[in-house]
């Protein structure tokens, strides 16, 4: 889905694009909608992991839809393939999900010190 205001100004308004409904100044119609291929990144993080010992460095900014992938990602300990996670998790913008995300925050930060996972990248 795309910002409300993508037509008038496409540039700085096709940052706010998500995937996530009930965001703030989101055109959520089937007119705006944009398909797009997702990448399944658990599987991404696993491959790479094995090929390589861990991951350096993932940096992730994917307007709200991070919440479902730190979940999963700390449920599964995938955290522990990776030196540094670094997240912009867009709580403010979606209203509906910060009981998740104060409760991802908790979890992560009760098992991860801030230079291993740091939900507060901006």
């Amino acid at each position: 889905m795309r910002a409300a205001n993508f037509d008038d100004n496409p540039r700085d308004g096709s940052v706010k694009s998500t995937v996530i409904r009930g965001g703030r100044m989101i055109d959520e119609s089937d007119a705006a909608a944009i398909d797009v291929r997702m990448i399944a990144r658990p599987g991404m993080i696993r491959e790479v992991a094995a090929a390589h010992g861990e991951l350096a460095f993932l940096k992730m900014d994917i307007e709200g839809a991070e919440l479902d992938l730190l979940e999963h990602m700390q449920a599964e300990g995938l955290f522990d393939l990776i030196r540094l996670t670094v997240a912009e998790p867009h709580e403010k913008k979606f209203r509906d999900l910060r009981p998740r995300f104060a409760a991802l925050r908790a979890a992560v930060g009760a098992a991860h010190p801030v230079t291993r996972v740091n939900l507060d990248w901006i």
